[in-house]
C-alpha cells in the first residue's frame, strides 16, 4: 500500500507501507555528469513514487541494470512510533567497486530499534575514486565520498518528516 506523500526540499515523495513499517527507495539525492560533483536534481511537485530501489553504480555484476545516475537513498520509518528517533545512515562496502544501498533490509532494524535507516548508492570505481587531480580535473577528485557528503545533506535537511532526529544521526557502514 502506498503511505501518504512527504514532502521533501525537492518534493513530495510516496512510498510503501509494509506492516509496521514505511519505506522510500530510489530517492533522489542528487545527480551528477561523469567526473563532476554531485548537484541536487531538478525539483517536482507532483508526488514522486520511490517504492523501487535506485539504479546501482556501474560495476562487475550489475551492468546490466547500472546507470552513471546512481545517486538515490533509501528510508525505512517505523509507523506510529512517538519521534523523533535516531537515524542510522549506513553507507555500504565493497572494495570501493561493488554494492549498492538495495544489498541492506532496514526494515528489521527500522523495527526493533527504534530508529529511521538509510542506505545509500554512490559512485563506485573509477567513477568514483579516480584521481585526475593532475590532469586538470580537479573537481573529479573523491567524488564517491562527496556523493555520500550530498546524502548526509540530505538526511540531515529532510529527515525529521520521516520522524528522524537530524541531530541524532549516526554514521555507520561495511
Amino acid at each position: 500500500m502506498l503511505t501518504n506523500a512527504v514532502q521533501t526540499t525537492l518534493g513530495p515523495i510516496m512510498g510503501a507501507e509494509q506492516g509496521a513499517i514505511r519505506a522510500f527507495k530510489g530517492v533522489p539525492f542528487a545527480t551528477a555528469r561523469r567526473f563532476a560533483k554531485a548537484t541536487p536534481p531538478p525539483a517536482w511537485t507532483e508526488p514522486r513514487r520511490c517504492t523501487d530501489y535506485g539504479a546501482y553504480a556501474p560495476q562487475p555484476g550489475h551492468l546490466d541494470q547500472a546507470e552513471e545516475s546512481c545517486l538515490s537513498l533509501n528510508i525505512w520509518a517505523p509507523v506510529g512510533t512517538k519521534g523523533p528517533l535516531p537515524v542510522l545512515f549506513f553507507i555500504h562496502g565493497g572494495a570501493f567497486v561493488t554494492g549498492g544501498g538495495a544489498d541492506y533490509d532496514g526494515a528489521f532494524l527500522a523495527t526493533h530499534g527504534p530508529a529511521v535507516i538509510v542506505t545509500i548508492n554512490y559512485r563506485l570505481g573509477p567513477l568514483g575514486f579516480l584521481q585526475l587531480h593532475g590532469h586538470g580535473l580537479a573537481e573529479a577528485n573523491n567524488l564517491a565520498i562527496s556523493d555520500s557528503l550530498a546524502a548526509l545533506d540530505w538526511v540531515h535537511a529532510n529527515i525529521a518528516n520521516f520522524g528522524g532526529d537530524p541531530d541524532q544521526l549516526t554514521l555507520s557502514g561495511q
